[in-house]
């Protein structure tokens, strides 16, 4: 319904000039309806969008009319999307041939813009992209710095929105460059816009992904991360809560099928995922979650220094948290000890491995069940470090009071007779390929090496160890 004014607008009959201008006052008041509303009944009334001639006012009618449409709650639009797309179509047909016979370079910039946005109302995403660069492309041409400016966040947004991200990145840079050389804000204040515009996208991918994730179905979800995050740039890409934990899924599934997906690209995603955490300021869970991405793919891809540094950085997390998840901070202490051990750091690697069982012997609760699996575990990774460096009896004295301690009588819920079996056999397991690496003058090895082991299993005592012992003879 139109107001007063617009009413006697239409009445009074007034030029299409000055309905313009009443329509203009209406949508910068924050009226968007009262425009169209006035527009459809003076300007472009009883107007073909398919057979107007070019008219510089009705373009300009036009280019207001889809920009007021745009804002008008969606539910209010009815079929106002599919006129502002003729019109808009209209407008821009009719700027280029008015450009052609008198130069308006401006009109066609605006009204490339207008076709932009009414594109994007309609899902046509290719052809928005191509209308937000002919517009951005006309500001830059004219000179028109803060239109430009515009232009280029305008195409930013459509190519994020489109899941064209690099791209998108590139044409933010582009524009950083041809207006803000050396200006120290330029690549902050583009790397928000890019993110907050990138993250809409992103995070539907990820609640899209996180059931499959939650369920470890890697099969499923690994393929749809690799090829999402193909066309993205992990030291490129502007942080975002939803890219942030897409890398950070991805590292953690990646991990274990590493012959798949090249290191590269795991470590640069794993990397960025940390780096986004710290940006972001996000919760310190999410943090950790990401150090640990990136410390058990610096791991299992031998970055060796790098594995090492993750896991001083989550031991020093962990402690700062003091006593509220001790299986966590045993678990950090000995995660450095197994980086250390592999690094070739072999005391400080034992000095690590020693200091966090003794921890779990201390803190964790046999009576829990979560936490007797976590010093069982705690006991086995010492053991086999320390065997691996032919330290075989401290490794089954190691053994031996560890199972003292949480291993479970006979019939109990968990299989703590298997674990033991597992630790036993764990100590035997790998100490050929690190003497090799890092002891290769010591001469325990092969058989000399199962020999000795064999003899310090010895140590163990049937009557006190229970049902596990002697199972590493």
């Amino acid at each position: 319904m139109l107001s007063g004014r617009a009413r006697r607008v239409v009445r009074q009959g007034w030029p299409a000039e000055r309905a313009l201008r009443e329509a203009e006052r209406q949508f910068d008041a924050g009226r968007p309806g009262a425009a169209v509303r006035l527009l459809a009944a003076t300007v472009l009334s009883g107007r073909d969008p398919d057979t107007a001639p070019p008219d510089e006012d009705l373009v300009r009618a036009a280019v207001l009319l889809v920009r007021a449409v745009e804002a008008v709650p969606e539910g209010e639009r009815d079929t106002a999307g599919q006129v502002s797309l003729a019109w808009a179509g209209y407008a821009h047909r009719a700027a280029h041939a008015l450009h052609s016979a008198s130069p308006s370079l401006h009109l066609v910039q605006i009204a490339a813009g207008a076709l932009a946005l009414a594109l994007q109302g309609v899902g046509r995403w290719e052809d928005a992209i191509a209308a937000r660069r002919e517009s951005a492309e006309a500001a830059a041409e004219l000179g028109d710095v803060h239109a430009a400016v515009l232009g280029w966040l305008g195409l930013a947004f459509t190519l994020h929105t489109a899941g064209r991200c690099h791209d998108a990145r590139t044409a933010a840079a582009a524009h950083a460059r041809a207006h803000h050389d050396g200006a120290v804000c330029a690549d902050r204040c583009w790397s928000r816009v890019l993110a907050a515009a990138a993250d809409r996208v992103h995070q539907e991918v990820l609640g899209t992904l996180l059931p499959l994730h939650e369920q470890d179905r890697s099969s499923e979800v690994l393929p749809v991360l690799a090829a999402y995050l193909a066309g993205l740039d992990p030291a490129g890409s502007p942080p975002g809560v939803g890219p942030a934990g897409l890398a950070v899924m991805y590292a953690l599934h990646a991990v274990t099928h590493p012959v798949s997906h090249p290191a590269e690209t795991v470590l640069g995603w794993a990397s960025h995922a940390c780096r986004a955490a710290e940006t972001l300021a996000e919760e310190a869970a999410f943090w950790a979650l990401a150090q640990t991405a990136l410390q058990q793919a610096a791991g299992v891809y031998q970055a060796r220094d790098l594995a090492v540094d993750t896991a001083r950085t989550l031991l020093a997390y962990h402690t700062r948290r003091g006593a509220g998840d001790a299986a966590a901070a045993v678990n950090a202490r000995l995660v450095l000890g197994e980086a250390l051990h592999t690094a070739g750091y072999c005391t400080d690697a034992a000095e690590q491995a020693l200091a966090g069982w003794t921890q779990a012997m201390r803190q964790l609760n046999p009576d829990d069940p979560a936490q007797r699996q976590a010093g069982l575990d705690a006991g086995t990774a010492t053991a086999t470090l320390l065997s691996d460096c032919h330290r075989h009896s401290d490794a089954v004295t190691v053994l031996a009071d560890t199972v003292r301690r949480f291993h479970t009588p006979a019939g109990d819920a968990d299989d703590s007779d298997g674990a033991c079996r597992d630790a036993a056999a764990g100590v035997r397991g790998r100490s050929g390929r690190h003497s090799a690496e890092f002891h290769p003058d010591d001469p325990c090895s092969g058989d000399e090496h199962a020999g000795q082991l064999t003899a310090a299993t010895a140590v163990l005592n049937p009557a006190t160890a229970g049902p596990c012992s002697g199972v590493a003879r």
